[in-house]
């Protein structure tokens, strides 16, 4: 057997003992345990060492203890001890327990994974903690757009546009190693609200359908977007792309997807788009699995962003066209 050793290795030492004495050939017993217990299980070299060492007069199945210091800081106490201390706080090093207990670091990581079976993950990143309330909201308004859309319809698809806006930061920290805990194989992984401290960042809008880019639109410094900004600004050049697109109907029955930040269920959003008779697709509260552009758009602005002249040329940039055209 390769790498890690097997659990049932004293029963197959037991068997290999068993057959050498009735007077079995190494590849007889190797066919049998592998008929048995898969090829994997054990290896050709391990039952002719075994065989080599029952033949030359040993008796035992066991291990000869190894020689080396026995261990004598790995005690119940302890292991109760660094126990406590996870349990109080999961986001302790090896480096602080060690400072707690007085004990090395190689004891902390044998009583860490060998004897309290624990791992260290890393926090995800989600952009918020959703309460009770916001996650019925989620799976009440995911049920409505499965009966909405139970199957994708390409003709269907052609009529969604999607957009939103997004700070795209001109640098971003990436260390997420302060979100380390201990937790057992089993546990899931822990979940955190991001939050950017970067000085320089620049505010984007960008709409898109299935065809390509509908309006890209850099918001200058010093403005706010509002509901009236929004309007102006924003869904004017939306609806400017399918006038021009689609004389005849415009951006009428055209299905948008945006979330519902306060500008965009403002009053004068919700006329504007009500007048025009476009079909605003209900999104839950901070669900960027289920917006385009959180999901598949913004990580790559945020990651391609150096400076703001090449956020004012993506609305000509070929490759970001191509990238869009294929989502």
């Amino acid at each position: 057997m390769v790498g890690k050793r097997s659990p049932e290795s004293v029963k197959f030492r037991a068997y290999i003992q068993v057959r050498c004495k009735n007077g079995f050939c190494a590849k007889d017993i190797y066919h049998e345990l592998c008929d048995a217990y898969g090829k994997s299980e054990v290896s050709y070299a391990t039952i002719t060492m075994w065989m080599k060492k029952f033949k030359s007069g040993k008796t035992t199945i066991e291990d000869e203890p190894r020689p080396g210091r026995p261990r004598s800081v790995v005690t119940d106490k302890n292991i109760e001890k660094v126990r406590e201390i996870i349990k109080q706080d999961a986001r302790y090093t090896v480096h602080d327990i060690v400072q707690m207990r007085g004990i090395s670091s190689g004891s902390v990581h044998f009583i860490l994974r060998k004897c309290l079976k624990v791992r260290r993950i890393t926090a995800r990143w989600i952009p918020h903690l959703l309460t009770e309330k916001e996650k019925q909201q989620r799976v009440s308004i995911a049920k409505k757009l499965l009966k909405m859309y139970p199957s994708y319809n390409s003709r269907t698809f052609a009529d969604f546009c999607t957009g939103d806006e997004t700070w795209v930061h001109f640098f971003e920290p990436r260390r997420k190693i302060n979100n380390k805990i201990w937790t057992g194989k089993q546990a899931r992984i822990p979940c955190i609200a991001r939050r950017l401290q970067s000085v320089k960042k620049f505010m984007y809008a960008i709409f898109y359908s299935p065809q390509g880019v509908v309006a890209s639109v850099p918001i200058n410094q010093g403005n706010t977007v509002t509901g009236r900004y929004y309007k102006s600004k924003i869904l004017s050049k939306v609806e400017k792309y399918y006038k021009k697109r689609r004389p005849a109907s415009g951006i009428r029955h055209i299905c948008l997807l945006h979330d519902n930040a306060p500008p965009h269920k403002a009053q004068v959003v919700t006329k504007f788009l009500d007048e025009r008779k476009v079909k605003v697709i209900p999104l839950p509260p901070y669900s960027p699995d289920l917006s385009s552009c959180d999901f598949f758009l913004f990580p790559k602005l945020q990651v391609g962003a150096i400076c703001q002249d090449r956020l004012l040329d993506l609305q000509c940039t070929s490759s970001l066209r191509v990238y869009l055209k294929g989502l």
